[in-house]
């Protein structure tokens, strides 16, 4: 087994719950099951020292509950700072790597991008040269009646051939890539935050979330001061105490 600290941590294979406390815990059910109804002031008070009875048991179940799982919660706590503190120094070396590789990236980005906008006015450029020299052979062409004419607009069709074959040179050029490490991802992650709720609330209210305050409803308000929106009603119960 992989070792992270040097002390050795044991647990029992299994917890059970001794044959004295099951034997108590069906003697107080026992008990509290005897009572079928409450009709009377004998019959409350027994279904009371009844729920006294399991109220009291419960808590002494819980605080024995809390005496056994405290040490384990504790060793827990204990072993997971430790754990965090041996770590942080290499998942801090992560952060700053993968900033330094989030920069290189957007460096990239920006490059590819720069390197696009270069080529697209490069095509730009070419084709109104292209143009101009189509143009310029058309002219030519129409002026042609000796043979030095003629020449001419042969050469002033070469000229636009070149022209047209230097804008698919750059179109046909391959494009600019940004340079990726193997397994690199790059994700953008969408980050926010609130200026102004009410401005979104106003703008998106399907962005925002209006909850009622449960604490507040029951310090502040009363079924004779009605609410707007808001239904209240006073539900009766019994309870029982020790005293």
């Amino acid at each position: 087994m992989s070792t992270l600290v040097k002390e050795v941590l044991s647990l029992p294979a299994t917890y059970s719950i001794t044959a004295e406390q099951e034997e108590t815990r069906n003697q107080i059910a026992l008990r509290a099951t005897a009572v079928k109804t409450v009709t009377d002031p004998q019959s409350q008070e027994l279904a009371r020292s009844s729920v006294v009875e399991i109220r009291k048991h419960l808590k002494f179940i819980e605080e024995a509950r809390m005496l056994y799982t405290r040490p384990l919660l504790d060793a827990q706590k204990l072993v997971k700072g430790i754990a965090d503190d041996y770590c942080k120094p290499l998942e801090d070396q992560i952060t700053r790597l993968e900033k330094l590789g989030t920069d290189y990236s957007l460096a990239e980005r920006r490059r590819v991008e720069e390197a696009e906008r270069q080529r697209q006015r490069e095509i730009e450029r070419l084709n109104a040269e292209r143009i101009a020299a189509e143009e310029a052979a058309a002219k030519a062409a129409q002026k042609v009646n000796t043979d030095g004419q003629l020449a001419k607009a042969i050469e002033k069709e070469a000229v636009a051939f070149q022209a047209a074959e230097k804008v698919q040179e750059v179109i046909r050029a391959p494009l600019p890539e940004v340079s990726r490490a193997k397994g690199e991802r790059f994700t953008k992650k969408l980050r926010h935050e609130v200026t102004d709720i009410k401005a979104v609330y106003a703008a998106r209210p399907e962005l925002c979330k209006i909850e009622i305050k449960p604490a507040a409803v029951q310090a502040t308000c009363v079924p004779e001061m009605p609410v707007p929106g808001l239904k209240l009603w006073w539900e009766e119960s019994t309870t029982y105490s020790s005293r």
